[in-house]
Formats: structure tokens, C-alpha cells, sequence
């Protein structure tokens, strides 16, 4: 089975924001793609959007915090799989996501890799871009994968290049030890892809039945035929998993990677989606996944963190010249540090002047899907531009400040500016 990573919860019920592909296909909010239909008429010069994906490792500390691990004490071996890095826009009523350009690191270094996306201006002006990381390596960006994000937003340079787009992704180690054992069943059947077939591989996937994972993965080469291609799987399952969605994706664009921007589809039986599936303690057979059908699961690049930051008197009573910050931090803070150190976090926002005043102040952060984040405000009242310095006000989300964001957006989370002892 392929298990998650510990602090990677959540099953993935909307779609935020994604991830870039071709000219502007959009996902609705359960990640799957729709032509936008864009037929804007003017055409300009295409724009590059340039920058590194770094991993960088963790593990689970003490008292709620995370330690962040070199890849030296690591062993210096890059042990997980393809890295996918997309651009993408959102539409925040409906949560479409439209994806316009997509780049694959086939084989990532310890020491991070370029990427480069080619956007049409004409199709958006300004992006996000979010990196995900194959982490057990299969050969599927699935729902709970590792990501990181470009907090803000890039702007699309005509004939031109936004470089600098850098991006980490916090990773959790590899589990250790022996695995295997217990009792598995074959799950076999057919698949059938309906489009025209130009090569590529192809994957059979068991999700859980709400649609996170996959847990269980084989892989196949379909061969052509007149109308599309077809092939027959194998997959081995745990016996007694229970209920499950069958899923199909093909490989259509041959990077070596299924990602949301693929061909996707689902066991179906007389042309209708047959999902769930029940796996019990005995092998079955006689499953067609039938592809293109239906939309691939949701994969949500991130999430918004939003509330207010308050304190018991006017902000105005701060001396003249304080800036008050707020920060999702990818590790918990355990000392005065810099205001350049925010660059570090996944997204931040300051007030100053006259945006002090009254006793709240509404904030709002985004920080990747099913990741850690921690959230705290600091009043940096005697403008040195060093934060959490001792008798400066300071704010949490709870004790330590660490929230696992999950895959829906966290909102009321206020943060009361204290003195700490």
C-alpha cells in the first residue's frame, strides 16, 4: 500500500488553485480539466517564467515543532521521484483552476533544479506557480503529495522573462525499515482509451473512496488500435481494503508522469461510472477503466489562512514608526530573527502607519495543501527590523503556532498580540 506522509492529512475535497497545462485548460473545483474556450483575438509574444525547485527535508521534532534536515546528514541521495511545477490562476467564486503551462523535473537534484513555463499574455497576465513532489516514487503526483508554492503572484512579461521564481518544497523523510507482508488479492481488467493513441504508458490507481491517494498503483503499455488503444491490468490490493475508486490515467504527453494535466478515467460498466468498488478477501476480475471519463482527483496546490490579528488596546498606543507582521512560517521560530528571513516563509504581510489603528487587524496568508505551517504575528515596536525580539508583542495560532493546513482554507484564525513572559 502506499502510504502518505505523516503530516500530509487530509483528503482533498476542493480545488484552491492549480497548476499550468497547454493554453489555458481549467479544472472545476473537483480538479478535472474543461476547455476554457478563450478566443481572444489579439496575439502577443509569449512570456517565460523561470526559476528553482529546492526539497528541502524535515522530520517530526518535540513540542510540536519540525527539524529541517541537510541532505549531507541525509546520506546526499535524492530518494523520491519527478518533480511537477505548473502555472495557474483560480477563479475565486467557482474555484476553477486553469492551468497554462507545466514543466517536469524528470530526475531532481539534491541541490534544487531550474524550471522554465512559456505563458501566452494574451491568456492571463499574472500567475501562480506551485512545484509537487512524487514522493513515494510511483510515477503519480497524488492528492497528498508534497508541494510548495510561489506565494505571489507573477506577472507575465511580454516577449520577456520573470526570473527568480523560486520555489521549496518541506518534505518529510522516507519511512525506514522492512514493509510488505499481509495478504493481498488481484484486481484485473481492461482498459480502454477512446482518443487518439500516440503512445505513452498508462496507470491503473485505487483510491480510497473519498478520493485520496492512490494506495495501490500498476502500470501498463497500452497497444494502438483503429479507434484508440487498449491493454489489460493487474493490480495487487491489500485484502479486505474496503471501498475504492478505480481510476485510469494516461500518459499523453510522455513525460514519464502522471499530474492532473493527463487523460483520466474510471471503471466503468455500460459506458457509466461503476465506482466505488468493494475489495474483500478473494481476487476479482472483469474491470474496464475506461479513459477519457470523468475528472481526475482533486489536488489542491494551496490553501488561504485568514483571520485578524487583535490586541486589547488601540494599535495606535504602539510607539511612532512599529510595523506589525504576520507570517505562515515553514518552521516554528525559536529566536529573534530578521524581517529578510520572512523571504523564507510561505507567504507574509505587514502594517504600518496608518493602517494601525483600532484593535483588530484582518490578515490573509496562503501556505501549501496538506503541509505544516506556522502562523505568528510580531509587532516590531522599536523598528529595528528584528522580530520576535523579548518584550515585543507577539501572536499565535494556539501554543507553538503550527496548524496542519489540510486541503480546505482556514479562516477565524486570530492571532492576540501579547507580551510573552
Amino acid at each position: 500500500m502506499r502510504p502518505s506522509p505523516s503530516i500530509l492529512a487530509a483528503l482533498l475535497l476542493v480545488g484552491c488553485i492549480g497548476g499550468g497545462h497547454g493554453d489555458g485548460d481549467s479544472t472545476d473545483d473537483t480538479g478535472g480539466s474543461i476547455d476554457s474556450g478563450d478566443t481572444d483575438p489579439v496575439d502577443r509574444a509569449s512570456g517565460l517564467v523561470n526559476g528553482t525547485v529546492t526539497v528541502q527535508l524535515y522530520e517530526a521534532g518535540t513540542d510540536e515543532d519540525i527539524n529541517e534536515i541537510t541532505w549531507d546528514e541525509y546520506g546526499g541521495n535524492f530518494p523520491f521521484g519527478a518533480i511537477f511545477v505548473a502555472a495557474y490562476t483560480v477563479d475565486e467564486t467557482t474555484n476553477a483552476t486553469t492551468y497554462y503551462d507545466e514543466f517536469v523535473i524528470s530526475a531532481p537534484s539534491t541541490a534544487g533544479d531550474g524550471y522554465s513555463l512559456e505563458i501566452d499574455p494574451d491568456d492571463t497576465e499574472t500567475v501562480y506557480v506551485y512545484a509537487a513532489l512524487d514522493w513515494w516514487p510511483d510515477g503519480v503526483i497524488g492528492t497528498t503529495e508534497p508541494i510548495g508554492l510561489h506565494g505571489d503572484l507573477v506577472a507575465v512579461v511580454e516577449g520577456g522573462e520573470t526570473n527568480d521564481v523560486d520555489i521549496v518544497i518541506n518534505s518529510p523523510l522516507l519511512p525506514t525499515g522492512g514493509g510488505g507482508g499481509g495478504t493481498y488479492v488481484a484486481l484485473t481488467g481492461d482498459v480502454a482509451i477512446d482518443a487518439a493513441y500516440g503512445g505513452g504508458d498508462a496507470k491503473v490507481m485505487l483510491y480510497d473512496s473519498f478520493g485520496q491517494g492512490p494506495s495501490y498503483v500498476t502500470s501498463l503499455t497500452p497497444t494502438a488500435t483503429a479507434d484508440g488503444a487498449e491493454g489489460t491490468f493487474s493490480l495487487s490490493v491489500g485484502a479486505n481494503y474496503g471501498e475504492g475508486r478505480l481510476l485510469g490515467a494516461w500518459d499523453d504527453d510522455m513525460n514519464g508522469l502522471i499530474e492532473p494535466t493527463d487523460t483520466w478515467g474510471a471503471y466503468v460498466v455500460a459506458g457509466e461510472n461503476a465506482n466505488p468498488i468493494t475489495v474483500l478477501d478473494a481476487d476479482i476480475s472483469g474491470y474496464t477503466v475506461l479513459l477519457p471519463y470523468g475528472l481526475p482527483p482533486a489536488l489542491t496546490p494551496f490553501v488561504r489562512i485568514e483571520g485578524a490579528i487583535t490586541y486589547d488596546s488601540d494599535f495606535s498606543s504602539f510607539a511612532a514608526g512599529t510595523t506589525i507582521y504576520v507570517a505562515a512560517l515553514r518552521t516554528r521560530p525559536t529566536a529573534d530573527f530578521g524581517v529578510a528571513d520572512l523571504g523564507r516563509a510561505y507567504d507574509w504581510q505587514s502594517f504600518t502607519g496608518a493602517e494601525l489603528a483600532g484593535t483588530s487587524l484582518d490578515y490573509l496568508l496562503v501556505s501549501p495543501s496538506n503541509a505544516v505551517a506556522y502562523v505568528w504575528a510580531y509587532a516590531d515596536t522599536d523598528g529595528d527590523g528584528l522580530l520576535n525580539e523579548p518584550g515585543e508583542p507577539v501572536g499565535s495560532a494556539g501554543r507553538s503556532g503550527r496548524i496542519a493546513t489540510g486541503s480546505t482554507n482556514t479562516t477565524g484564525l486570530d492571532l492576540p498580540l501579547v507580551v510573552p513572559f
